[in-house]
């Protein structure tokens, strides 16, 4: 806190002899103006974070895999199946989740074919993660609040 509002907090709350009130005292009035202020900056910071909770983003999970290779999973609370490249794009306010696994009716034995999730957050690669295992999966997470 800068010196100059620690010396008119001091002085506005210290006893001023037969003084009714302190707030008849100059310094005492220009600390209930700045806590006034302050107030209204606090009030209007919690606004904010409060819009960047509720923004909605766009988010996208592309996957990418070889024609051959077959996967199922959920992203934005749906099921969500296919065999190849795929993009399924949603709007999220918070955080994103998705999680995606080879079929294991369509994997042949020692299949490594690779599986890559990507997720996108409003345009930019927030995470990518691979497996070639036989029945692999991949999950990925990511917040979408801004900050700053």
């Amino acid at each position: 806190m800068a010196p100059g509002v620690l010396h008119l907090l001091r002085r506005a709350n210290s006893n001023h002899g037969d003084r009714a009130s302190n707030l008849d005292h100059p310094a005492a009035t220009a600390t209930a103006l700045l806590l006034v202020v302050l107030a209204a900056a606090v009030d209007e910071g919690i606004d904010e974070a409060g819009d960047a909770l509720n923004e909605r983003h766009a988010v996208t999970v592309r996957i990418e895999a070889p024609a051959r290779t077959c996967w199922t999973g959920n992203f934005a609370g749906a099921s969500r199946e296919g065999c190849g490249n795929a993009e399924f794009s949603a709007q999220e306010s918070f955080i994103t989740t998705a999680y995606f696994s080879k079929k294991s009716d369509f994997v042949q034995p020692d299949d490594a074919s690779p599986l890559t999730l990507v997720l996108l957050v409003d345009g930019m690669e927030r995470e990518r993660k691979t497996t070639t295992a036989d029945a692999g999966s991949v999950d990925a997470s990511a917040s979408v609040v801004r900050k700053g």
